[in-house]
Formats: C-alpha cells, structure tokens, sequence
C-alpha cells in the first residue's frame, strides 16, 4: 500500500473485500444512496464532496493510500452524507455494508475505525482552526499536511498529483483567484513548485514558518 503501512485491520478488509480500480473524475460514491458498501483506498487520492445550501459542491476533503470511507453509513445503515470524486488513477477494495458489519467485532478491524474517526476529527479540528488564518496560510497548512500523507519523493520535494486550485479553493474555504495568489507567493518564495493538478513541497520547514506566522505576506 503506497505512502501506508497496512495493519492487520487493512488486511481484513482486503480479504473481504473485492478489488476495483479507478480513473480520475470517476464517481466511487454518491450522497444520499444507499451505504452499500465501504471502500479502503489502496493507491491514489480521492476528494470528499458534501452539498451546501447553495446548491454547490465543495471539497470537505482529501483521502488517499490506507483511508477508509463510507463506514459511518455502513455501520448505521443510513444513507452517503458525502459524494467520493477520485482525483488521479488509483486502486482500493469494496467491502459490502453487511460484510463490514460483521467484522467490526474484529480488534484489528475496530482500531482501525477507531483512527479512522480520530483521524476524521483531527482534520475537522484543523479545518476549524485555520479558518480563523490568512488565505495564504490556510493554503500552507493543507499542502504541508497532505504532501506529509500523500506526497512521493522527488528530487525537489514531496509531489502530490491530481489537486486542482479549485479543489484546494474548496478545502480551505476560499475563492480559486485567492488561492491562485496563494499558492503565487509561496512558489515565489522558492516554498513550493507547482504545475497543472500537482504540487511539490520544496521546503516543508520553510511553510512552517508561514503557519506559524514568520513570514509575513509580500
């Protein structure tokens, strides 16, 4: 499992579960159908996409290599509250709602739910936080965080592929020209590359410095 170590709750769900792969812009999963199933992603990155009341669909959220979705439906047999978009090619396996169910008795399988909310409430702990922050620095924290989760080594930093400025627009709450500037000033500071739907971080101590709020905007 690429960017992952796969524990024994990874390993279950894989033996139980039924391979699929997937291409960019493919709809895994779609709000307000039925849980059938959950889905543990192998390799790639997906973006989770909640309807507002404007009748809009913005990014709540990024997952990649050893997250697991669709469980909270699935435990509780209610329908998606989240639409599943994947953002590059990838691959993970389908479990049925039934299925899952059933092993949630399983320690392994267990823990892994058990991180898979801690880790769902951290990220929306982080987003309640940053949304008090800058454009810019709320931009900095996402990519830092996700070239840390998801990013593959490269001569000039972690890469991760498949985000557009609109989708990093969605995620940190704010217009795609905001974002544009953003992402402008910290390529400018020689912070990150970037280039069309992928991002490097070149200095990852260097975007600590603007989340701590060292460097002030230019």
């Amino acid at each position: 499992m690429t960017g992952h170590e796969a524990g024994d709750g990874h390993r279950f769900l894989q033996s139980a579960g039924k391979l699929i792969a997937f291409h960019r812009d493919d709809r895994l999963m779609t709000v307000g159908e039925p849980a059938a199933d959950v889905l543990l992603i192998g390799q790639g990155l997906v973006k989770i996409v909640l309807p507002d009341a404007d009748g809009g669909y913005p990014v709540a959220g990024v997952a990649g290599p050893g997250d697991l979705l669709g469980e909270m439906g699935a435990v509780h047999a209610r329908p998606r509250t989240a639409s599943v978009v994947a953002l590059s090619g990838g691959h993970g396996w389908r479990v049925q709602a039934e299925v899952f169910r059933d092993m949630q008795e399983r320690a392994a399988v267990r823990d892994l739910l058990n991180e898979t909310w801690r880790k769902r409430q951290e990220n929306f702990d982080d987003r309640q936080v940053a949304q008090s922050r800058g454009v810019r620095t709320r931009v900095a924290m996402h990519l830092l965080k996700w070239a840390k989760h998801f990013g593959r080594a490269t001569d000039s930093g972690r890469q991760v592929d498949g985000l557009t400025q609109l989708d990093i627009a969605g995620v940190v709450a704010a217009s795609q020209k905001q974002v544009e500037s953003a992402l402008s000033q910290l390529r400018n500071a020689g912070l990150i590359r970037t280039g069309r739907r992928t991002f490097a971080v070149v200095d990852a101590e260097g975007l600590q410095e603007v989340i701590r709020g060292n460097r002030p905007d230019h």
